[in-house]
């Protein structure tokens, strides 16, 4: 479906290619409204990415925000800034770039919660859609609406999420998600 918050800049109708965003003008974001996609257009005519919102780096700490995420990548590849990023990693396929995404085995991956995407101002269409995904423990935006979801709409074990969350949660599967 459209998505308004696509950028629609062609490198998003390309698949499995890194994205910096880019402002108005087309130049990379810089300073703390930083972010990085995966992209997944269709090659032809369909832009779309998938947002890094956090990740965990080397040292095992979880690091949240898709600017801070970008900060990460920059300092465990040793980049100083966000246009060095865009020259080693801009236009290339995530298997073949300075940067690449590595499949492991993770033996906390307890279950991967699904919600709506978050601080998206202006338009409401799709607000509701569960398009944001979240499998590590820490510091993890709108956590009770995920057990909400987790436990109402997908029928997850209560007890089992409240500890893989790693705190104790009161959901009441009557109201409103």
């Amino acid at each position: 479906h459209p998505d308004c918050y696509t950028h629609c800049h062609d490198i998003q109708k390309n698949t499995l290619q890194w994205y910096l965003h880019r402002g108005s003008n087309g130049g990379i974001k810089n300073g703390n409204r930083k972010g990085i996609d995966i992209t997944i257009g269709n090659g032809v005519d369909v832009f779309g990415g998938v947002l890094i919102r956090s990740l965990q780096n080397e040292e095992g700490n979880v690091i949240t925000g898709p600017s801070l995420s970008v900060d990460a990548i920059m300092k465990a590849i040793k980049i100083q800034d966000v246009q060095t990023l865009e020259n080693q990693i801009g236009n290339t396929p995530i298997d073949k770039s300075a940067l690449r995404v590595v499949r492991r085995e993770y033996q906390h991956l307890n279950y991967v919660y699904r919600g709506p995407r978050i601080r998206l101002p202006g338009v409401k269409l799709f607000k509701d859609s569960l398009y944001r995904f979240a499998f590590l423990k820490g510091k993890i935006l709108d956590k009770e609406k995920l057990a909400k979801i987790a436990i109402c709409k997908d029928m997850r074990d209560k007890d089992f999420v409240r500890s893989d969350l790693g705190y104790s949660i009161k959901v009441d599967c009557n109201c409103e998600l």
